[in-house]
């Protein structure tokens, strides 16, 4: 299975769109034209988002000593959209294969780095020949 376009895609653009952690998303601010009752339905409504949630909330206790909530890890957190995108584009084997690199990549001051140290193992691991 060839990711070599989509795996860096995926990487500039969380890399782009996340802001580092910090205060929780509140019912008064927005995120573009989003509303909190908008993030509510996402949350709802994607079952297979909040499991990769969860994961992260489970990783960055874990490995890193770190409790966040559901929507700092939807909002703020690099790992979520990269992780996202694994989880529909990967096998089940593949994606805990993924996981596992994440969490022997960590970097619990620098999410960036950690995502792009993780990355670099990962893009190995999925472009590998069949």
């Amino acid at each position: 299975m060839k990711l070599t376009i989509s795996l860096p895609f995926i990487l500039i653009t969380t890399l782009i769109s996340v802001p580092a952690l910090g205060n929780s998303y509140s019912a008064m601010e927005g995120i573009e034209g989003q509303r909190y009752s908008d993030l509510e339905k996402y949350k709802a409504n994607c079952p297979a988002c909040m499991s990769v949630v969860q994961n992260i909330i489970d990783i960055r206790y874990r490995a890193c000593a770190q409790s966040v909530t559901v929507d700092d890890v939807i909002i703020r957190d690099p790992l979520y959209g990269y992780l996202n995108s694994m989880k529909f584009m990967l096998n089940n084997d593949l994606y805990n294969q993924v996981l596992s690199i994440v969490i022997n990549e960590k970097d619990c001051i620098d999410s960036l780095n950690w995502l792009e140290r993780a990355n670099l193992k990962i893009e190995s691991l999925v472009n590998k020949p069949i």
